[in-house]
């Protein structure tokens, strides 16, 4: 088959020919790289984390969720939270650590310190910056939505998203089976990675049986993107939300 697709055919899908081809530029491009942050992971629920990995108050674990750099955390009132991982002073850090239990955070450049549930605590030198800070509008800002289902948690940045309970319609009866199955009556995310670890692999060995279920010429795997949660935590973080230098996706001989 002779395949010569113009320069701005990212996809070309002849379903009568069961034909599916993918530009190389969908891997390689920084712009369509952008595009598919803003409207893919920018507007969709995305995975933050499992209630357990917070069992006591202050417990916290940080990792980047759609490129920004997150604090999850249960607070001494013990309500789980997602904050962003940034000073409201001058944007650094203000937890350089993976996981922990903090009565506050602080950043280190200039000393703000806020409770676990993101409120300012206090500022050094505080009648230098003029009129008094308001604790509750300079605290750290909360992802716009955060929500939960049987103990999972998703964040969106997109306040007028649909619901998650909507949004996981398709996915709920097989999140309850795995968690109603597990022995101690909690889901264990190594049990669940476990379960999508060997439904990809099935998926993998049908595929390879079948030719009509191989990729064809130009075509690239769908998990091509590395996942965020996988990515390395530490080094500088870009605040203007673009990707971390080691986040980037593989680029393809």
């Amino acid at each position: 088959m002779n395949y010569q697709p113009s320069g701005h055919d990212f996809v070309v899908e002849n379903p009568e020919a069961k034909t599916f081809f993918v530009n190389r530029e969908v891997f390689v491009s920084d712009e369509v790289f952008e595009r598919e942050k803003r409207a893919i992971f920018d507007r969709c629920w995305v995975y933050v984390g499992h209630a357990s990995e917070l069992k006591n108050p202050g417990d916290f674990k940080t990792r980047p969720v759609a490129g920004r750099p997150i604090i999850f955390c249960r607070d001494r009132e013990g309500t789980v939270r997602a904050l962003i991982n940034c000073c409201r002073h001058r944007g650094a850090l203000v937890c350089r650590e993976r996981e922990g239990n903090a009565r506050q955070f602080y950043c280190m450049y200039h000393g703000w310190t806020y409770h676990p549930n993101g409120r300012l605590k206090s500022v050094p030198g505080e009648d230098a910056y003029g009129a008094p800070l308001d604790r509750d509008e300079m605290g750290l800002v909360p992802v716009p939505r955060l929500e939960q289902y049987r103990d999972f948690y998703f964040a969106n940045f997109d306040r007028d998203a649909v619901d998650l309970e909507t949004y996981l319609a398709g996915a709920k009866g097989y999140i309850d089976i795995v968690v109603d199955q597990s022995p101690t009556g909690k889901m264990q995310m190594a049990e669940l990675h476990a379960q999508f670890r060997r439904q990809r692999h099935a998926a993998e060995g049908r595929a390879a049986a079948d030719p009509r279920l191989r990729p064809g010429f130009g075509q690239r795997p769908s998990h091509h993107r590395q996942s965020e949660l996988s990515r390395p935590a530490g080094g500088e973080v870009d605040l203007g939300l673009r990707r971390r230098r080691q986040g980037r996706h593989r680029r393809h001989a």
